[in-house]
């Protein structure tokens, strides 16, 4: 090897020799003394060079007491919470810290040289605060974090201000965020802070956006002022009253109805409740409906003339309620009332098809004058006058007048009780009976019930005549032709008259056999009889019909001093005309057999 080289590597090792020896005195010299710290060494910035072990103890007791107590704002769009360093898991090891402390300047002397070269320098040897961190407490506080910053959103809303004056009010709606506490968590967990000083962490939201915006708000306040702005006019279909709805009356039943599943812009739905505005307007809403009314045929001056139907109409409310929406938006605010408008039963022209145009048949029976009983057969007779039956339908006079009762009108008078007389409400109707009878038997209508009286009454025709007691007794036929049957009646102080009005296509001829097995009575005699009638048809076709009835004699122990114009006898043991017998006691109306 070269002399020159043999120097130089000679003169490096001696040059390394001396910095060693060099830095190891540096080392040594810097080296703390027994107990105390070294010179220079900082915890969170505080000076703890050159202390005892005891000072270094209570200084680093305090300092981590208040990087514990640091504050830590957590931050969204919502607002913030500010909690403190211990909350969300962060602790300090004081111990474990004051031992960093005291070993710095003891290690190694290679170790302990950076320490060293600091000191030469005179630069702080930091030392760094210990501290543990507990998982669960930091995601403990980042769920009730997350809870207290995350919002609901708020709707929009349109608000009537007055209902009198109506005024209409908008609140904005606000956004919604819900905070991601896990993520939140862990952002808590890794948090790292300068010293004792306070630290500010953003939370990660996600927003969430209200059901109803501020557009489907002022979509439905513009709505709601045009319904509101005047007043609309309803027109009714049918001939009955118009509505007029002022808009107090449509502020009173206005709301406003979230709809979340509707088209942006309309999820807010003006509503007029149907029921809130028809007791608004009540009355009118009453008047603009109205019952049909059939068509009718009437006697003027004895002649028939149809009476013109008219139409009724049945509001639909709801339906209205959705036209007045339209109409306020339209320049006129008219709409028309929705409903139905109902034809009644029977129409002008189902009238007209009747063909109720003459009289086809009529029958006459006297009565004594002024009598209760008088005063029953007239209420009858005005009760069913009037009364059209149309082809196919059967007529009932129990049916149609139902019981005869003083609350009705019908005063007491003469009935038979199983052959008793007696003063019963009602009495004396069924000469009514009897006239209708006949003026059905002349018109040839198919007579379904009738019965003749137990006794013989003079003032009818034999056999041809009729009782009644309701519940029992009963006179019944059906129109078997092809045209309404109109049923009339007038009657005197000592007459009764019952008319038939149709058209007339059918003649009738009656007859009637002498009395045969009479058996004689004190007061009047029994017997029977037969009786019939042929009615001749348009075409020439006929039909003929045959009763037979028996009647009971009286003798005087069975008379009540009564004339017997003035007996009235409805309850009969006997039978129906037919011979089909029937015990004909009213146990509904307790009227009896009525003559």
């Amino acid at each position: 090897m070269p002399r020159a080289m043999t120097l130089g590597i000679a003169a490096t090792v001696a040059l390394g020799v001396i910095v060693l020896a060099a830095l190891t005195v540096l080392v040594e010299l810097h080296r703390p003394e027994e107990g105390r710290a070294l010179a220079g060494v900082e915890v969170d910035d505080a000076d703890l060079g050159d202390r005892d072990e005891d000072e270094v103890r209570e200084r680093v007791a305090d300092l981590g007491a208040e990087r514990e107590r640091a504050g830590v704002t957590i931050r969204s769009a919502a607002g913030e919470v500010t909690t403190s360093r211990r909350a969300i898991g962060h602790t300090t090891d004081p111990e474990a810290t004051v031992e960093d402390v005291m070993a710095r300047g003891r290690q190694p002397w290679l170790a302990a040289l950076p320490d060293a070269w600091r000191a030469v320098r005179d630069r702080p040897v930091p030392v760094a605060m210990v501290e543990e961190r507990d998982v669960d407490q930091a995601r403990q506080r980042a769920a009730a974090v997350a809870g207290a910053l995350s919002r609901d959103p708020a709707d929009a809303e349109v608000t009537l201000v007055e209902r009198s004056d109506p005024a209409i009010e908008v609140q904005d709606a606000e956004v919604g965020a819900d905070l991601d506490a896990q993520a939140l968590a862990e952002l808590l967990g890794g948090l790292v802070q300068e010293g004792t000083s306070d630290a500010e962490v953003e939370a990660v939201e996600e927003v969430r956006e209200p059901e109803i915006g501020d557009a489907d708000a002022q979509a439905a306040r513009e709505h709601a002022e045009a319904l509101l702005a005047d007043a609309i006019e309803l027109t009714n279909p049918a001939d009955a009253e118009d509505v007029t709805l002022q808009p107090e009356a449509l502020a009173a039943a206005l709301s406003f109805v979230p709809e979340p599943d509707a088209e942006p812009g309309e999820r807010l739905a003006v509503e007029l409740d149907p029921e809130l505005l028809e007791e608004q307007a009540q009355d009118r809403f009453a008047d603009a409906e109205i019952e049909p009314v059939d068509a009718d045929v009437v006697l003027v001056d004895r002649e028939p003339q149809v009476q013109e139907g008219e139409d009724g109409f049945a509001l639909d409310l709801d339906e209205t309620v959705a036209r007045i929406h339209e109409a306020a938006q339209a320049d006129e605010r008219e709409a028309e009332l929705a409903g139905e408008v109902i034809e009644p039963d029977r129409t002008t022209e189902d009238a007209e098809d009747l063909g109720i145009t003459e009289l086809v048949s009529e029958f006459t029976t006297p009565h004594a004058c002024c009598q209760p009983r008088v005063h029953n057969i007239q209420l009858m007779a005005d009760t069913i006058a009037g009364t059209i039956v149309e082809p196919g339908e059967s007529f009932s006079i129990n049916e149609h007048v139902g019981p005869r009762t003083a609350e009705k009108g019908y005063q007491a008078d003469g009935v038979i009780i199983r052959g008793e007389f007696e003063d019963r409400v009602g009495g004396g109707v069924s000469q009514y009976a009897t006239t209708f009878f006949n003026a059905a038997f002349f018109a040839g209508v198919q007579l379904d019930e009738f019965q003749p009286h137990s006794y013989y009454i003079s003032r009818y025709p034999e056999g041809r005549e009729a009782t009644l007691s309701y519940g029992a007794l009963d006179v019944r036929f059906t129109n078997d032709t092809d045209y309404g049957i109109l049923i009339g009646a007038r009657y005197t102080d000592t007459s009764i008259t019952v008319e038939l009005w149709s058209t007339d296509h059918r003649e009738v001829s009656a007859w009637s056999s002498d009395r045969y097995n009479v058996v004689e009575g004190d007061v009047r005699d029994g017997f029977d009889i037969d009786f019939g009638r042929t009615v001749t048809y348009s075409d020439g076709s006929q039909r003929s019909e045959s009763w037979s009835h028996r009647y009971q004699p009286e003798d005087d122990d069975e008379e009540d001093d009564e004339d017997e114009d003035d007996e009235d006898d409805e309850s009969s043991d006997e039978g129906d005309g037919n011979g089909e017998g029937e015990d004909a006691e009213d146990e509904s109306s307790d009227e009896g057999e009525d003559a």
